[in-house]
């Protein structure tokens, strides 16, 4: 009943809906049924995105360009086989959305909404290099250069949680040939860290100090350490976060 063309046909009018809770509830339902009727649900996913990719990028209200980037997110995380054809453009419209500073004569609830944009659009690149790194490597440097530009301003604690998640999905993804100065952004890294007063976003940083150290493997090699193993805990162990405690120690 739920792939019938009179249910796509309520959903199709429920996804443009203009409360935004409806717009998501949707969006969820539709993720669910794209698991048993892809080719049913699909098109109108694809619509969907479109239509969101053109509010994000056009002059609209910061509050509806706000529920837009919140609803980019699930969109993306159940529209998987057809996420290669817009993920040029998701990057392009989080790139200039992240070098363009919210302006000094907004009012409150327009800052608001752009850090919120800024959170929203942040978890939606991590998302997708989740699923395929290769889809944001040409715009890996640029992605790193605007995140530690968002780290070093005064930004919300939200946003820069989700900044580093996806600076630890970048450098978790990134094999021989992504490179990026590891060196250089540690340091930058402390730096920020040491301004901050936040338990869970020192332990966000701990997490990505420790990767890079883990990931790094020169670095033993450069100290001549000799027979040294290092267990890897997946992220979800209970142990994993004494263990990356142990290695930014290391």
């Amino acid at each position: 009943f739920m792939t019938s063309q009179a249910s796509f046909n309520c959903f199709d009018a429920l996804v443009h809906d203009e409360c935004y809770k409806v717009r998501m509830a949707v969006v969820t339902l539709l993720g669910r049924i794209v698991k048993i009727s892809p080719f049913s649900v699909l098109p109108l996913m694809r619509r969907v995105i479109l239509d969101d990719l053109f509010l994000l990028n056009s002059q609209r209200s910061h509050r509806l360009q706000k529920e837009m980037a919140k609803l980019l997110l699930p969109l993306i995380q159940v529209a998987e086989e057809i996420l290669p054809a817009y993920a040029q453009t998701i990057c392009q419209i989080a790139l200039e959305h992240f070098s363009t500073p919210p302006k000094r004569e907004q009012t409150i609830l327009e800052r608001e909404s752009f850090f919120d944009i800024s959170t929203s659009m942040s978890k939606v690149i991590n998302v997708i290099a989740q699923k395929n790194i290769n889809l944001v490597a040409p715009y890996l440097d640029q992605f790193i250069e605007s995140f530690m530009m968002i780290l070093k301003q005064h930004n919300k604690k939200e946003l820069k949680i989700a900044v580093i998640e996806t600076l630890i999905t970048f450098i978790s993804n990134c094999d021989n040939q992504l490179h990026f100065d590891r060196k250089n952004m540690f340091s930058e890294l402390t730096t920020i860290a040491s301004k901050w007063n936040s338990k869970k976003l020192n332990l966000a940083f701990l997490k990505l100090f420790g990767l890079l150290g883990a990931v790094d493997v020169n670095m033993i090699n450069h100290n001549k350490v000799e027979n040294t193993e290092i267990e890897e805990i997946d992220i979800d162990h209970h142990r994993y976060c004494l263990n990356v405690v142990c290695k930014t120690l290391f």
